[in-house]
């Protein structure tokens, strides 16, 4: 794989879906990557994440350097990785196979060996690990960060991305101080690839953009017939903090602004309903 070497430093990420409950100190609650891309195109993956020592049992840890790699095709290039939310913003340095983790007294001092032994690659992809410079302490309140992952795809192929994401102070032994997510499939193809753009023919709901923001943000969505439509906007714990669209909708596709100039920073959740239709993303907005 060909790399860029960056300056700086990156962490885990973020987003939470409605209700959802931590269950440790470092949880992937979403991947965001397209389901198709051209070879040679320049995508984005994020991986949104959650933080949080209390989580398992810890009383507020730190200071960790945060650490993400990432399970790719070998002809893939990875242009940047930057973290943003209640960490950062900040970029993040390749950590080369034969380098020790930075971070004294760490559970794992080589992580791509131990990636390799847990989580062997298919023939023509591998592990690559990034970790930031600087430490950071995590409290004892949950906080979000949103890993954005800019890649330039390889040959064309069906591939299984995976997502790994660490404090940095983890022992493989342990669930709770890591979090992966595997089986992220991507078709890099050579014709008939359209981008991931809802089509009228269809109900859907994009993700908002920009996402993280700060504080308006526009949602696209689309109906497929006349239809009773609404889109609200829910926080965490499941209160509705805004509706965005109540009443009838004919076939075609919109975009609303959804302005939080009065809302705290974190993570929310909108909904579409339209007629027997229901989908639900996540947004975060960071001050």
């Amino acid at each position: 794989m060909q790399r860029q070497t960056l300056k700086k430093f990156a962490v885990p990420a973020t987003l939470v879906a409605l209700l959802f409950l931590v269950s440790g100190c470092l949880d992937i609650l979403q991947i965001i990557q397209p389901s198709s891309v051209l070879p040679g195109a320049t995508f984005e993956a994020t991986i949104e994440v959650a933080l949080d020592e209390t989580g398992c049992g810890c009383p507020g840890g730190g200071p960790s350097a945060g650490l993400v790699a990432l399970l790719i095709p070998t002809d893939f290039t990875v242009n940047s990785i930057e973290y943003d939310g209640d960490y950062g913003p900040e970029f993040m340095d390749f950590l080369h196979p034969d380098s020790v983790d930075i971070q004294p007294g760490a559970g794992t001092d080589h992580w791509y060996d131990s990636l390799m032994t847990y989580y062997p690659p298919p023939a023509g992809m591998d592990w690559y690990v990034y970790q930031g410079p600087l430490q950071n302490w995590i409290g004892t309140d949950t906080n979000y960060v949103s890993v954005t992952v800019n890649m330039t795809a390889g040959a064309a192929g069906q591939y299984d991305l995976g997502y790994f994401t660490s404090t940095a102070d983890y022992n493989f032994g342990s669930p709770t101080e890591t979090d992966i997510s595997l089986g992220n499939s991507l078709t890099v193809g050579t014709v008939g690839i359209e981008d991931d753009r809802p089509q009228l023919t269809d109900f859907a709901l994009e993700q908002n953009y920009p996402n993280p923001f700060n504080p308006s943000t526009t949602i696209r969505y689309s109906v497929k017939t006349s239809s009773d439509v609404k889109l609200t906007v829910f926080d965490v714990s499941g209160k509705e903090v805004a509706q965005l669209v109540k009443g009838t909708k004919e076939a075609g596709s919109y975009e609303v602004n959804f302005d939080a100039t009065n809302l705290t920073s974190g993570v929310y959740v909108y909904r579409l309903t339209a007629g027997n239709y229901s989908e639900t993303r996540k947004m975060m907005l960071v001050r």
